[in-house]
């Protein structure tokens, strides 16, 4: 970041936006309505918040929506100081636009959080989402063991035979 950006951005408040996706991510960077970077980096934790140290003079608030990525890239802003927002992409309100891309969206989704538009997810604990997949796996057991006892029954039926008592229900 050069100089006359830092300065320009010293105590005032660093608006992020970023469209996250496996192979990389597209990160815009406004600073009182200005665009102060956009591009793509590498889809990790470090580089991106190696980029955005250059602004620590400043309060740096940060998005992206939820996804399969999870919120590991939220845990690591937080853990360096960064306000970072996760929000659902069915609450990002939609501007009729022709054209839809990954810059388009970073550089929206920064715009928004400036705005104050956008609504946060509730980020589970550890031990939250730990239950949770327990539950989670635990359901789908129960569904695929309700499967195989319909397909067991079906083949009995099939041949003209009587289901066991044990599979009745």
């Amino acid at each position: 970041m050069s100089n006359i950006q830092q300065d320009f951005c010293k105590g005032k408040p660093i608006y992020v936006g970023i469209d996250v996706h496996k192979q990389d991510w597209v990160v815009t960077v406004l600073c009182q309505g200005e665009e102060i970077f956009h591009g793509t980096v590498t889809p990790s934790p470090g580089g991106l918040i190696q980029r955005l140290k250059g602004y620590r003079a400043s309060e740096v608030h940060v998005v992206y929506e939820t996804g399969p990525t999870g919120y590991w890239l939220h845990q690591a802003l937080v853990e360096v100081g960064f306000d970072s927002m996760v929000t659902p992409p069915s609450l990002v309100p939609h501007v009729t636009t022709r054209v839809k891309t990954d810059h388009w969206d970073s550089r929206k989704l920064a715009t928004m959080l400036a705005g104050g538009f956008l609504k946060r997810v509730h980020i589970l604990t550890p031990e939250e989402l730990a239950h949770r997949q327990l539950l989670r796996t635990r359901n789908q057991i129960e569904k695929h063991r309700k499967q195989t006892q319909n397909q067991i029954k079906g083949m009995l039926l099939f041949h003209g035979k009587t289901v066991p008592a044990s599979l009745r229900e």
